[in-house]
This record gives structure tokens, C-alpha cells and sequence, in this order.
């Protein structure tokens, strides 16, 4: 096993603490392992799954406290807030954060600033498209008016600081882009905007309108390199997990005009890692993170997919991330997973004559921080 202890991580894909770290009750902390949305799932079943009893372990064993999920709990709310993130986020030894900033949303969330001083690490923002036009649309009177402003928001992002963008497409419809339609675009904008009417705000989840803007906004992605991340594979009921399979983007994986916009396939695509995997093959701009903390997951099919994805991809083509969002304990478990995963995954290829020593060690400099400081221009 390769010890990856002392290598930095670029965290490709995370979310900012939340402002409220508790005290919570017990439901509320199991609902963090869990992309369920009903209750009963924490309540009689979370404390189940092998990934939960596994950072419950790692946690009590790090607080120096009783291996149960209740003294965990309470070690938490005893000790919560800066000094407990900043503890945990130091000790996973970040090279850079790059965070969604739809997750939690800036009135709830942790600012950017912060989270680097916390981390002392480097931090970089992650534009999520989708939530920004739901925020758009309410204040635009008329479908240009909306559309004048987006482009321009989109044609200024790295001149703002952004280094990426994110797109939710997975969650409102699916993968499979159509081509962009401007009367059909026009027509679901008219309906959205007497929604937003009444009722002051609006979720986004027309495909007429999503697909229009999307193909917008890789337009505008492209003139600038900025990469763009899709959510694909796993998530909640929200997702129709059919059309959450990253071959679904083919159409516009075809289109040569926005290949300048590097495409990132965030999540391990889990459970359909190997068709990631099949894409970073035969299309030079995407690129793909495994992801060993969301999905909830347990080592061993974490092993399972990482090493269906280093079988496969370039090791230039992969990245790490965790997901990790409000509470300090996810970027903590993430970067140990991490480390833990790759080291297995990578020692075996050099045991098995695959990789030589050199060649396993710097793979995992390249897929830990090398690739992602390159890709999003952290350089």
C-alpha cells in the first residue's frame, strides 16, 4: 500500500461548512450520511450502513472518545465551531478547495475566504449555473432581458474569479442535452416567469429553457477554458438515476465548438464508473474525479471503482474529490478515504508489475493535486 500521508489534495468538487454546525439531535446528524430525503431512512437505517459505522469509528477514534455514534455526536456539539473545522481541515492537509456555491447557499454557508483561513489552504470558486438563473429569472421582465443577463454573467466569470462552473442538468431532466430551441426556450420562460409571480421564486426544472441556456453557457465556457462539472451517477430522489449515465451527454461531448471547456464528470459517475471511464478515453476535453467520500460507500466498492477507473482513464484525465458540505467531519473522513483508497489501489498495480515505484508515486501526485491545479488553472 502506498503511504499518500504527506501528498496535498485539490479537493475537485466540495461545499462550504454550514454557519450552523449545532447542536444537533441525533436524526439530524445520521441525515448528513445519507442523500435520502425521508427521515425514516436516517431514523431506522443510516446507522446501518457500513460507511456510517466506519466514520463513526474513524471519528471516535480521532476525538479520543467511546466508539458510538451518540459520544461522536456529542463530542461534536461540545466542540463545535472554528476551532473544531479549522482542527479537522488542517489535518487533511488541503492543497485547494474548489466549492459549489449553491450548497449551502451564501446566507447559510461559510464564505470562501474563511474556509481557506480555516484550512489554510487555497480555496476556488465553483459557479452552479442552474441555481443562478432561478435567481435571474424573478428579476428579469422579459426572456431577453433574462438571457442579455446571463451571457453577460457567463462572458465575465473568470474576470471574477471563478474557475469553474457546475451544472445540475442530472437533476432537472437528465443528461441528454437537446438542441437548443429559442421559441420552445422562450414559450417555458413565459410559464416560469407567472410562476415566479406568484409565488416570488421559481425551481428551474424545464428542459426547453435548461437545454437552451446550457448550450449557452458551454458557448461562453469555451471562449474563456473554464472547465464545466456535470453531477452524474449518484444522488437523491430528486435524480432519475437512468438519465443520470454520463453517456447521455454525447451530443454535446460531439460538438467541437465548446471542446475548449474542459468537461468534468464529478461523483465517479457511480454506478456507471466504467462508462466515465470509457469517455475520458475517446474524448480529449473530459475528465473525471472518483469520489471516496459521496457516494456513502463502503472501502471495498470504493476500491472496486477506483480501480475500474485507474484501469481505464489516463491518470492525467483524474482527479479526487469529496462532496464534503456543512459539517468538518465530511472533508476530514474524505481525505483520509482518499489517501486510503488511492495508496490501496496504486500499491497493487505496483505489486503486480503493472506500475514501477516511481511511476505509482507520481500518479498519485497527478491525480491528488496535479491534474486539477493544472486543469482549473491553480498553477
Amino acid at each position: 500500500m502506498l503511504d499518500l500521508s504527506t501528498v496535498p489534495i485539490v479537493d475537485n468538487h466540495c461545499h462550504a461548512l454550514a454557519r450552523d454546525q449545532g447542536p444537533f439531535d441525533l436524526l439530524t446528524w445520521r441525515m448528513f450520511w445519507t442523500e435520502a430525503l425521508e427521515p425514516a431512512l436516517g431514523r431506522d437505517h443510516v446507522l446501518h450502513m457500513a460507511y456510517y459505522q466506519w466514520s463513526m469509528n474513524q471519528l471516535a477514534e480521532e476525538f479520543g472518545c467511546y466508539p458510538d455514534e451518540q459520544a461522536v455526536l456529542e463530542y461534536h456539539n461540545t466542540h463545535r465551531g472554528d476551532g473544531l473545522s479549522a482542527r479537522l481541515l488542517r489535518k487533511s492537509h488541503y492543497d485547494t478547495l474548489l466549492l459549489d456555491d449553491g450548497v449551502p447557499g451564501p446566507e447559510r454557508g461559510v464564505p470562501r475566504e474563511r474556509m481557506g483561513e480555516l484550512g489554510r489552504c487555497g480555496v476556488g470558486w465553483l459557479h452552479r449555473l442552474e441555481l443562478r438563473q432561478q435567481q435571474l429569472l424573478p428579476e428579469s421582465s422579459r426572456f431577453d432581458d433574462f438571457i442579455e443577463r446571463y451571457r453577460h454573467e457567463l462572458a465575465t466569470l473568470r474576470e471574477r474569479g471563478v474557475v469553474g462552473a457546475k451544472s445540475i442538468a442530472a437533476y432537472r431532466g437528465g443528461l441528454e442535452i437537446g438542441r437548443p430551441d429559442e421559441a420552445a426556450a422562450r414559450e417555458a420562460f413565459a410559464a416560469l416567469k407567472e410562476t415566479a409571480n406568484r409565488q416570488g421564486a421559481v425551481r428551474i426544472a424545464d428542459k426547453r429553457l435548461l437545454d437552451y441556456t446550457l448550450h449557452l453557457a458551454l458557448e461562453q465556457l469555451a471562449r474563456q477554458g473554464l472547465p464545466i462539472q456535470f453531477h452524474t451517477g449518484y444522488g437523491d430522489t430528486d435524480e432519475d438515476l437512468r438519465l443520470g449515465n454520463p453517456l447521455c451527454l454525447r451530443s454535446i461531448l460531439e460538438e467541437r465548438r465548446y471542446w475548449g471547456a474542459p468537461v468534468v464528470l464529478i461523483h465517479e459517475s457511480w454506478p456507471y464508473v466504467r462508462e466515465a471511464a470509457f469517455l475520458t478515453i475517446v474524448y480529449p476535453h473530459v475528465y473525471m474525479d472518483v469520489s471516496p467520500e459521496v457516494p456513502h460507500l463502503a472501502y471495498r466498492e470504493m476500491v472496486q471503482f477506483t480501480r475500474a477507473a485507474f484501469d481505464a482513464a489516463p491518470f492525467s484525465k483524474l482527479m479526487v474529490a469529496t462532496d464534503s458540505y456543512s459539517i468538518p467531519e465530511h472533508y476530514f473522513l474524505g481525505a483520509k478515504r482518499i489517501r486510503a483508497v488511492l495508496g490501496k489501489v496504486l500499491g497493487e498495480m505496483q505489486s503486480d508489475g503493472v506500475l514501477r515505484a516511481e511511476q505509482a508515486e507520481r500518479a498519485a501526485e497527478q491525480v491528488l493535486r496535479g491534474t486539477a491545479r493544472q486543469l482549473y488553472g491553480l498553477e
